[in-house]
């Protein structure tokens, strides 16, 4: 998916590079990612032609129904199921994930996180990765220009309302002390309106 409208051939390069990496190379969706984003940016270097993020940041993945990162395992090694995940890359090449854990820990909580990746992804020792929220129906992930992270999270609020909140993080986002975390909106859902 995009995040702004894309030309044409700029999307039907992304997408072909994206599917080659995850369907005929058996790769990650994260990695699929990145691979053809940096694949999207390699091209218009070699061609030289833009290499603004408006032309290949806009590309991101979203909508596993489970993402498995290389640290979303048990000490028992069984997957950690995630849900939600988006995924976005920067013009460095460095993974971006936003998700949400799809069972709830010991108090019912849904926590939500943000990981990152700066090269080969494929190990977990490369991803660094925090909990944004604890009580999360909704996470999504975009790229503002500069690559930083801009988060929105939903998740309840009081007894039968909603919670709109915005993480944002500008520099060094996998130190929990740089987010800001905003709330947008609260409001009691009434089924009687």
């Amino acid at each position: 998916m995009s995040l702004w409208p894309v030309q044409d051939e700029a999307a039907r390069q992304w997408m072909r590079r994206l599917y080659e990496a995850r369907l005929l190379a058996n790769r990650g969706s994260a990695d699929s990612v990145r691979r053809a984003s940096l694949g999207l940016l390699r091209a218009s270097r070699a061609q030289h032609l833009s290499t603004h993020p408006f032309y290949w940041g806009g590309f991101v993945a979203a909508g596993d129904s489970e993402f498995i990162l290389p640290f979303t395992r048990e000490s028992d090694g069984e997957a950690f199921p995630t849900q939600g995940a988006s995924v976005g890359v920067d013009e460095a090449g460095g993974v971006h994930v936003a998700y949400r854990a799809t069972v709830g820990d010991a108090n019912g909580h849904f926590p939500a996180f943000y990981a990152y990746c700066a090269a080969d992804c494929g190990g977990s020792s490369n991803w660094r990765y925090l909990e944004l929220g604890q009580r999360v129906w909704h996470v999504n992930l975009a790229l503002d220009a500069g690559g930083r992270p801009r988060i929105p999270l939903a998740g309840p609020y009081e007894e039968l309302g909603t919670r709109h909140q915005y993480a944002v993080c500008d520099s060094d986002c996998t130190n929990r002390g740089n987010w800001t975390l905003g709330v947008r909106r609260q409001h009691q859902d009434h089924a009687d309106r």
